[in-house]
């Protein structure tokens, strides 16, 4: 309801309002929301009458700041003009002679006006005399003479000009006081006059005055009664003036009163409509605002349950299998011609489970575990599972690699590494720590996703079989791997051979430390 008040408001304001009861505003003199060239002619108009008045101070404080902004928006010759207003207030306020002399000079510099380079040297000139730096008059003088185009005076310096200087300002002074003294002997002889004129006037006899008195009287009264009859008929006229005027008035403002009515009546009814479909699209807005929000609101929740969904299952499944499984509602199991699978499996763990507390020992098996994820992770292996205490993972599945061998005995490396960094905080601390064989073999293997319920990215084939037997012939803190592996790592890594075991359904097989 304020908004349709306010609307109402402005639209009276606007349209309604009589013409004669609107205030028309006068230009304001105030130069604090004007800039530019505007800012400089209100502020040069400022400097002047203040010059104009006598108050060289303000005069010269309004024109330094017109020539700051005509210095900003590079206008020269605004700059010029305030910096010749501004030396003569200083001038005539007493300010210092070398101050006004400098911008007296800045003034010369920046201006192509000829009469103000003129006034600019005139200036220049008498400032030199008074501080009688006559070095300066023989230049001040070329340049008045090569604006004005009379023969140059020739000011030599040295003593003997300012000696000549100095006489010359002598002579004007003497000249001076001559006039000044002729001046107080013709006051004399007025005087002299007036005091003759009192004489014959005392000598006058007392009925002539009292004549001449009653004369000047009866001349002042009749003087006086025809101003006085003037002054009636001036009135009369004026009074005449002024009510003719007044009717006039009356009848205009009759004339405006009938028309504002009618325009109020028009705009009135223009508001009430307009009010009428402003409420209307108002509340179409208000009902259209409301039910996006609300479907705004659903679709965040689809979008953020839709979001929970699909990480749970990435951290389930691979990025591949998990589209696959979206898209078409089952992953098919799919051979792999080469990967390479790693077991972990900690030493008596059975033995340091029984004598840890449960609590800790998930919590420490959960630390461990975490880090494995972050090493596979890092490496791009693909983690498998975990069962007890053991660890999986793979490389070269669900997508290919070609080096898949070298990043899957790199990421053994790390974990033995991370073990041994653990251990060694863990024995300072007073505590047991968990100590690893790893295992890794590379064959061929089928992958997929089986069950309808927690279903779960699986592997399977002799190769995840033998890599296990890998896992169980190692030793502690080492990273035995088997001689298919040894075949695809030997030109990144430093192997050593360590003797043969019965495979099932493998025959012999070779096995290596990774050193």
């Amino acid at each position: 309801m304020r908004f349709f008040f306010y609307c109402c408001i402005l639209w009276l304001f606007v349209f309604a309002v009589p013409a004669e009861a609107q205030v028309l505003r006068q230009p304001s003199a105030q130069i604090e929301n004007i800039s530019g060239i505007p800012f400089i002619e209100v502020t040069m108009d400022l400097a002047n009458k203040a010059f104009i008045k006598g108050d060289y101070l303000e005069a010269a404080g309004k024109a330094k700041e017109a020539a700051i902004m005509a210095r900003q928006i590079g206008e020269k010759e605004w700059q010029a003009q305030a910096l010749n207003l501004e030396a003569k207030a200083s001038m005539e306020g007493g300010g210092r002679k070398l101050q006004t002399a400098k911008l007296l000079r800045e003034s010369i510099q920046l201006t192509n006006d000829p009469d103000l380079k003129l006034e600019n040297l005139n200036l220049l000139r008498t400032i030199s005399i008074d501080l009688r730096r006559t070095g300066e008059l023989q230049e001040i003088a070329n340049e008045i003479a090569a604006i004005t185009g009379n023969p140059q005076i020739d000011i030599s310096t040295g003593r003997k000009s300012t000696k000549k200087i100095l006489q010359d300002v002598a002579q004007e002074n003497v000249a001076l006081t001559d006039e000044l003294a002729s001046l107080e002997m013709e006051q004399v002889a007025l005087m002299r006059a007036l005091g003759a004129q009192e004489s014959a006037i005392e000598k006058m006899n007392e009925e002539q005055a009292k004549v001449q008195l009653l004369l000047a009287q009866q001349k002042i009264l009749l003087d006086s009664l025809e101003y006085v009859k003037m002054v009636d008929s001036l009135q009369l006229v004026q009074q005449e003036m002024r009510l003719s005027e007044q009717e006039m008035n009356l009848m205009e403002r009759d004339a405006k009163l009938r028309i504002q009515r009618s325009r109020l009546y028009v705009l009135l009814s223009l508001a009430l409509l307009f009010l009428i479909g402003v409420f209307a699209l108002y509340n179409r807005s208000v009902n259209i605002k409301r039910h996006a929000d609300q479907l705004a609101v659903k679709n965040e929740v689809i979008a953020s349950e839709k979001a929970r969904s699909e990480l749970l299952l990435l951290n389930i499944l691979p990025a591949a299998i998990a589209t696959e499984l979206k898209e078409k509602g089952v992953a098919s199991a799919r051979m792999y011609d080469l990967a390479t699978v790693l077991f972990t499996d900690f030493r008596d763990f059975t033995r340091i489970a029984d004598g840890m507390d449960p609590v800790d020992l998930v919590a420490d098996l959960d630390y461990c575990f975490r880090e494995f994820d972050k090493i596979v992770e890092k490496h791009g292996l693909e983690k498998i599972k975990t069962i007890g205490d053991s660890y999986m993972c793979a490389g070269g599945i669900p997508e290919t690699s070609p080096d898949h061998p070298s990043k899957v005995a790199q990421a053994a490396l790390d974990m033995q590494t991370f073990l041994e960094k653990w251990k060694a905080s863990r024995k300072t601390e007073g505590k047991g720590c968990f100590e690893a064989r790893i295992g890794i073999h590379s064959g061929p293997l089928v992958a997929g996703v089986v069950g309808s319920r927690k279903f779960a990215y699986d592997i399977w084939g002799s190769t995840v079989n033998l890599a296990s037997r890998m896992e169980s012939s190692g030793e502690v803190g080492k990273v035995n791997i088997s001689e298919a592996t040894y075949q695809l790592i030997s030109k990144d890594f430093d192997c050593t051979f360590r003797g043969k075991i019965e495979a099932k359904n493998a025959g012999e097989v070779g096995m290596y430390f990774i050193s």
